[in-house]
């Protein structure tokens, strides 16, 4: 938690320190884990369109090679420290921090982060679906757009609903972006502020 804390301060992005309290707040053990494999999974891999491949020539593995994965129920995995992770947890780590509930293939079993949203079956998560440009997707793509411009107007109660607990409360919910060429990618949304009566600046993730 410390190396991920200082880590925070250097990069100036508490995000995913913010994150990881908030799942210790629920589990410390759970919260240790994900911080612990965060780190882990960078220090091994690197990620590229919906794969892993090795940092490094330790072990039988060399640098830059797809990472062995194991079948475990039907389910890829990658060996860290001796124990099997998910591959699509692990991917869903290296980019948020953590793992709240099940992280989910929206489309088949296709790996890429854009297609991954993390499922809690403890909680009634919102799935908000949201139009782009395709000038949004690329800036968002490359993480040169952070914020959304959201008019709630077009949304029912309850996702109105959604928007102002989280301009007042903080609590989260997902974006499911789509653009008119048909690509789509999931975000959370982790902050809000209104700038209008029912128009509010949202932060993503």
């Amino acid at each position: 938690m410390l190396r991920l804390a200082v880590k925070s301060i250097a990069n100036d992005d508490g995000t995913v320190f913010g994150e990881v309290l908030k799942e210790c707040g629920k589990d410390y053990a759970v919260g240790i884990n994900s911080a612990w494999l965060y780190y882990k999974a960078h220090e091994l891999f690197t990620y590229d369109d919906g794969a892993l491949y090795r940092k490094s020539n330790k072990g039988a593995g060399m640098c830059g090679a797809p990472v062995d994965l194991v079948n475990r129920c039907g389910v890829s995995c990658v060996v860290i420290n001796s124990e099997l992770y998910p591959v699509k947890d692990v991917i869903w780590l290296m980019f948020y921090g953590h793992v709240s509930g099940d992280v989910i293939c929206l489309d088949g079993k296709d790996l890429k982060i854009s297609n991954l949203i993390a499922d809690n079956e403890h909680a009634n998560t919102v799935k908000i679906n949201h139009q782009i440009t395709s000038e949004e997707r690329d800036l968002i793509k490359s993480g040169k757009m952070r914020a959304l411009v959201v008019d709630t107007n077009k949304f029912d109660r309850i996702k109105r609903g959604c928007v102002e607990l989280l301009c007042n409360t903080g609590e989260t919910f997902y974006f499911i972006l789509t653009d008119e060429k048909g690509w789509r990618g999931t975000r959370s949304a982790i902050y809000a502020q209104r700038i209008e009566l029912n128009k509010f600046i949202i932060s993503i993730s």
